[in-house]
């Protein structure tokens, strides 16, 4: 259940969720699963809120669950001048804190064991010019996966976006991310012995819409990941296919990719167009290709009908093909 409030000067709500489960869960024996979520039961209840200040935006969201672990986090966001927007955000997410729909800012999928401080910038330096970036320093208070110690990480970002409307967009992109892991009990006995692992990725990217109806997308990256004291790299080369005719309810999306990484520490992840409501974000690594055609027809308002066929290749690893499809029908 939930109720709000809303007036000029903003939105202020309460929430609580409750499950009930007919076969209780068990916690891992792991040490950095030591707060997983036990029982049969799971409650969270929370505050946000969402305030204006003049120029500035001020949001947040406090919660706890069934055993009283807690969730914080709170942000402005303020336009400096006509051109530039920043944002703060400070996150602070219990290593015990348990819930099952969330979707909260953090660097991992579930909103516990982290604390930290997110700054982001964006600025027009022209009409067609973009220069947006963050920095993000954080920490893990209690062990996770690979990591039996707490640890300090940053991550930063930095792309200059060039876009002409309706007709463009190229942009670079530069991140860096430094983090803390340890060896496997193989690699370093009893006592884990902590590294460094650094990645740096780089983008390039250009977007150019030839009509109406198609589109072209290309991208280069290269990644270099440093990892107890190994150096990885890798590249990856993709072209992308959009193309869609109103007039006929016909639209269809390509893609070739080729892939030149060292091993699966370099991994680039792209993001692939696919059948409607599913989600698909690969690693590419290795040494080969992939491609893929999607598929969509309308045949009315209520009738789509999609189809995608994918096919990769790598060397030392089985050939990856994929045949799916999708009979949409809307009542």
């Amino acid at each position: 259940g939930g109720v709000a409030y809303e007036a000029h000067w903003g939105r202020l709500s309460a929430h609580y969720l409750q499950h009930r489960f007919a076969i209780p869960f068990a916690s891992g024996t792991q040490l950095y699963q030591s707060f997983d979520f036990s029982g049969e039961t799971m409650a969270n209840a929370s505050v946000a809120w969402q305030t204006f200040l003049g120029p500035v935006s001020w949001f947040g969201e406090l919660a706890v669950d069934g055993s009283r672990a807690t969730a914080f986090i709170s942000g402005v966001q303020t336009a400096l001048d006509k051109t530039t927007d920043l944002s703060l955000v400070y996150r602070r997410y219990d290593a015990g804190y348990r819930t099952l729909y969330e979707n909260a800012f953090g660097t991992t999928r579930r909103p516990e064991n982290e604390e930290g401080v997110y700054l982001g910038l964006r600025t027009t330096l022209a009409p067609e010019w973009t220069v947006q970036g963050f920095v993000d320093l954080y920490r893990h208070p209690y062990a996770r996966f690979r990591a039996s110690r707490p640890s300090v990480n940053q991550d930063a970002l930095l792309r200059i976006t060039h876009e002409r409307r309706r007709t463009y967009e190229l942009y670079a992109q530069l991140r860096h991310r430094d983090t803390e892991r340890e060896l496997s009990r193989e690699a370093s006995g009893v006592l884990r012995s902590f590294f460094a692992y650094v990645r740096t990725t780089a983008r390039l990217q250009a977007e150019v819409s030839l009509s109406r109806a198609l589109r072209l997308r290309t991208r280069v990256e290269y990644a270099r990941t440093r990892s107890a004291g190994q150096l990885s790299e890798g590249t990856v080369v993709y072209q992308d296919v959009l193309w869609r005719d109103g007039a006929t309810g016909l639209s269809a999306t390509a893609r070739v990719a080729l892939i030149d990484t060292d091993d699966f520490e370099s991994r680039i992840y792209a993001y692939e167009n696919d059948l409607l409501y599913r989600f698909r974000i690969p690693a590419y690594y290795g040494r080969g290709y992939r491609t893929y055609l999607n598929l969509r027809y309308r045949v009315n308002e209520d009738l789509t009908i999609e189809g995608r066929a994918a096919f990769g290749r790598a060397a030392g690893r089985n050939d990856q093909v994929e045949l799916a499809g999708q009979l949409r029908w809307r009542l």
